[in-house]
């Protein structure tokens, strides 16, 4: 995602003044060689929005690029970022959980792979223990994912953007949230 694309798609969360902002469901937020600019922003700009940050975990314990490692780490303490591991690289997933700890990261586990292995809504094969039907809080709070090229989904099952519902360059009353084909397929229920 560019700069701009991000500094608009802030503007947006700041305008909907949502209690969340996820840097997350769609690829490693850490690679976007803007990250640590981009979390300072979005600090500054949202102060009091809870920081939910997933990732495999690998840039978090680098034995390449330790000095990477300890900025990363620094960049999401001051961003106050809770850090949610995914425990399917079990080689990094430990050091990186304990290397949030050390630095004072509200850290997790992410094991929903094995515990509630969701479908994608019917793009991935899956084994595991089915993911519980529960209600679309997407649909139900209206909530979106920004796309790295600026296009809104209302489901981040929608990786592709194959069913946007506009941009973070539109006018915010043309947007309607609403559901799309992937609901079908989906373990969600659409809200009555």
């Amino acid at each position: 995602m560019s700069m701009e694309t991000f500094e608009q798609a802030i503007k947006w969360a700041k305008y909907f003044g949502g209690s969340e902002l996820s840097f997350t469901g769609m690829g490693e937020a850490m690679l976007n060689p803007e990250f640590e600019a981009m979390m300072y922003i979005a600090r500054s700009e949202l102060p009091d929005t809870w920081f939910l940050l997933s990732t495999n975990g690998i840039l978090l314990a680098d034995k390449k690029n330790p000095a990477r490692t300890e900025i990363l780490l620094s960049v999401l303490k001051d961003a106050r970022c809770t850090v949610y591991v995914s425990t399917h690289r079990p080689e990094v997933a430990g050091e990186a959980i304990e290397n949030c700890g050390k630095a004072g990261i509200p850290v997790g586990t992410n094991t929903a792979f094995v515990t509630s292995g969701f479908d994608w809504a019917g793009q991935v094969k899956w084994h595991g223990i089915p993911a519980p039907r529960t209600e679309c809080q997407y649909l139900k709070q209206g909530w979106g994912t920004v796309l790295q090229d600026g296009r809104i989904v209302n489901c981040c099952f929608d990786a592709h953007g194959l069913h946007p519902v506009g941009t973070v360059w539109d006018e915010v009353d043309e947007l309607q949230m609403h559901p799309m084909p992937l609901c079908e397929k989906c373990h969600l229920s659409i809200p009555k």
